[in-house]
């Protein structure tokens, strides 16, 4: 699978946003700006609380009886998932999960663990509908995943037609230091002390390649949200996501010609589709900002009515959605989770944060 086989990207996100005397736009191009310098120092510097790990929960992992048997079973796993392209419906890959699952080495509390947060890789493919089919039957085409830009970003960000090449799905997770609590009661850890539970940066960082008919371009989607600890079941999380940043890579942004067919490629998009959108899709929109509070992005024009296109591209949600996943296992290496619809995931530490 393309996703589990390829090497970790290291590159910096960029961010070239122009002026606007628009006040929303600046606000969102700032806040952009916060969130891609946090996802950059996440994915370089593993987290001092990581590193300085009680030794009590490293003993129960290395000394724990099964500690052969989950390695074993971990091995197992990515080979599964490698011969399936990813693909968590498979009956070797639910079987090899459900093994793990009953031999996970913190069956409680996980999120109360330092080794909760950290930087993530995905090793599964995305299960949801809408995936382009491969043109052809060749076997390296199957492992491909390609989804419309559109379907990658509920129908948000335009040209919603473009199609696009996941390369990798990240997930770094991080204390938010500002909250020490969002809980209304606090949990008793077996020693009977109060343990309140923490609250986490949940962002899901998915670099792709856009495909133009002018050439490909690099670019990353990062949906920003947040999540922590349930108060009624264990080791369950809860998590909302609050809005979208589609931005360049750095290989775009240092190179005029790819910026160049990067402004070509978006100039006026969202206009355009305000023009060619069909009466549902009104519809669709309104709903979206009647329930979720959605600012969708839009094009930016200067004082002579002329479209400036900018690099980076944003939506905010400000009544979002809840859900949850439950952590089915979770050591120094994996985590395996399932949301609340079902899917799987299974996810690999970065090497920066072993």
């Amino acid at each position: 699978m393309g996703l589990a086989r390829s090497i970790s990207p290291k590159a910096i996100l960029g961010l070239n946003a122009k002026e606007t005397k628009k006040k929303n736009r600046v606000t969102s191009a700032s806040a952009s700006a916060s969130n891609i310098e946090e996802v950059n120092t996440a994915a370089s510097s593993p987290s001092q609380e990581y590193k300085q790990e009680d030794l009590h929960v490293q003993q129960i992992e290395n000394n724990n009886s099964n500690s052969t048997t989950r390695n074993n079973l971990k091995l197992k796993l990515r080979s599964v998932l490698c011969k399936y392209n990813g693909c968590t419906k498979a009956k070797e890959v639910d079987k090899v999960v459900n093994e793990l699952a009953k031999l996970n080495p913190y069956p409680k509390d996980c999120a109360r663990l330092d080794l909760f947060h950290g930087e993530y890789y995905t090793l599964t493919a995305p299960t949801f509908p809408g995936r382009v089919k491969p043109i052809n039957c060749d076997i390296n085409q199957k492992e491909i995943v390609q989804y419309t830009l559109g379907r990658l970003s509920f129908n948000i960000f335009q040209p919603n037609d473009l199609v696009c090449t996941v390369r990798s799905i990240r997930n770094p997770i991080r204390p938010l230091s500002n909250t020490t609590s969002i809980m209304t009661e606090s949990k008793d850890n077996n020693d009977g002390t109060d343990a309140a539970a923490k609250s986490f940066s949940y962002n899901i960082i998915v670099d792709i390649t856009i495909h133009t008919p002018d050439g490909d371009l690099g670019a990353t989607l990062i949906n920003r949200g947040s999540c922590r600890e349930s108060d009624g079941v264990n080791n369950r999380i809860m998590c909302t996501f609050t809005g979208g940043t589609l931005v360049p890579s750095l290989a775009v942004n240092n190179d005029t010609k790819m910026l160049k067919l990067w402004g070509k490629t978006f100039a006026k998009a969202y206009g355009k589709a305000d023009k060619e959108r069909s009466y549902f899709g009104w519809i669709y929109r309104y709903f979206l900002k009647l329930f979720l509070g959605l600012n969708m992005p839009i094009d930016v024009e200067n004082s002579d009515g002329d479209s400036i296109c900018e690099n980076v591209f944003h939506f905010d949600i400000k009544r979002p959605p809840k859900g949850y996943f439950d952590v089915l296992y979770l050591d120094h290496d994996f985590r395996i989770t399932k949301g609340n619809r079902g899917t799987i995931c299974v996810l690999e530490r970065s090497a920066s944060n072993v």
